[in-house]
């Protein structure tokens, strides 16, 4: 069984059942459905859009009921970063048109949904319509959406191998060397690491031992302020990388 690269995006709706059953009660039930048909028509556009055409196998969607799995696979022949900048290009594409969709339900539309990504390899398991996808890294970024909760405003949070292969791709450093730079020469490597958090619109939030991960992450969240000013040229930055 050949193990892909790829990288993993889960995102989740939050009071998913406290919502639907309020709905259901004012007799506005039909809403929700409506609400819940176009989020994930948003979100099978966002992931497709990240590829040239269409992406075939490459691309695995998968609805949980509140939230969405998409797992976006390596071709041969391609930089080996190229799945982890789709998936960062379709979690940007989510976090700029979801909070319109979510208004109607609440004041603080980020507040209602979270994203985690990490990259890894994936195997293919079964036949047809019961084919999957299993990896560490689909756990991983199960494991990391719920941070999202955390922090205010966080809408995206993105793990080690996910946040390498996109400082590589984009901004052309290698960011576990600059960690290991820091303990020989810290000014230089701290202003490299700075200038590829920047460019990512990212901040770091620490090494964190994750139930069911077997060892503490190196964990980034997404900036609200670099967001909120910058998601335009973060957008076209990733594009640029395709």
């Amino acid at each position: 069984m050949r193990e892909i690269p790829a990288t993993a995006l889960i995102i989740d709706i939050r009071d998913f059942t406290p919502t639907y059953r309020a709905l259901d009660d004012a007799g506005r039930v039909e809403q929700f459905f409506g609400f819940l048909e176009t989020f994930l028509e948003v979100n099978r556009a966002a992931c497709c859009e990240s590829f040239d055409g269409d992406p075939g196998d490459r691309l695995y969607l998968a609805s949980t009921g509140d939230g969405v799995l998409a797992v976006f696979e390596g071709a041969p022949g391609e930089p080996p970063g190229r799945h982890a900048v789709r998936a960062w290009l379709a979690a940007l594409r989510l976090v700029e048109r979801l909070p319109a969709l979510f208004t109607p339900f609440g004041d603080k539309p980020s507040s209602r949904f979270g994203i985690g990504i990490e990259s890894g390899t994936v195997n293919r398991i079964g036949p047809g319509k019961l084919a999957t996808r299993i990896g560490h890294c689909i756990n991983r970024a199960a494991r990391l959406e719920p941070i999202t909760k955390m922090f205010q405003g966080t809408m995206l949070v993105i793990g080690e191998q996910t946040n390498q292969l996109l400082v590589q791709a984009i901004v052309g450093t290698d960011y576990a060397e600059l960690l290991a730079t820091t303990r020989t020469d810290r000014e230089r490597a701290w202003a490299a690491l700075r200038e590829a958090n920047d460019a990512l619109g990212v901040l770091w939030i620490g090494n964190l031992m994750l139930k069911g991960v077997e060892r503490p992450l190196h964990v980034f969240r997404a900036s609200p302020l670099q967001l909120s000013t910058n998601l335009a040229a973060m957008i076209e930055r990733g594009r640029a990388r395709l």
